[in-house]
């Protein structure tokens, strides 16, 4: 019942897949957290630029875009003004 080459070999064998087994699932594990992290962030930036977009309507006279909730253009000489 002695410990033979083999027999150490196997147990060897078995101890390495073991710890690699458990490596693999702790780096993909901690992959998924880091993704869902950063979907978590990019929704916040996300709805965060949809507040803050303006709608934007041409002026009829003069075709330049501006704010549809602000004066018209900026132009000096557009009838608008």
């Amino acid at each position: 019942m002695g410990l033979s080459f083999g027999k150490l070999f196997l147990l060897i064998l078995v101890l390495a897949v073991v710890w690699f087994g458990w490596r693999y699932f702790r780096v993909r594990e901690k992959e998924a957290e880091i993704a869902a992290e950063r979907m978590r962030q990019g929704g916040v930036v996300k709805a965060a630029l949809r507040e803050e977009a303006e709608t934007m309507a041409p002026c009829r006279v003069c075709r330049t875009y501006v704010s549809a909730n602000s004066a018209p253009c900026a132009r000096a000489d557009c009838p608008q003004r």
